[in-house]
């Protein structure tokens, strides 16, 4: 799945075939993978400590 930003910036998320059941089962879950990878971005309007 590729997620593109209004700014053009883009994340893609690759699903395992046990999670892509479905189109809407690979959505949802390249979905809850993009929300565990907020909990690693920047806090104060800083760099993220993650490459």
């Amino acid at each position: 799945m590729d997620f593109i930003g209004d700014d053009g910036d883009a994340v893609s998320v690759k699903v395992t075939d046990e999670h892509a059941v479905s189109a809407d089962e690979a959505l949802e879950r390249a979905k809850a993978v993009m929300v565990q990878l907020t909990a690693f971005g920047t806090r104060g309007g800083g760099r993220s400590v993650n490459a």
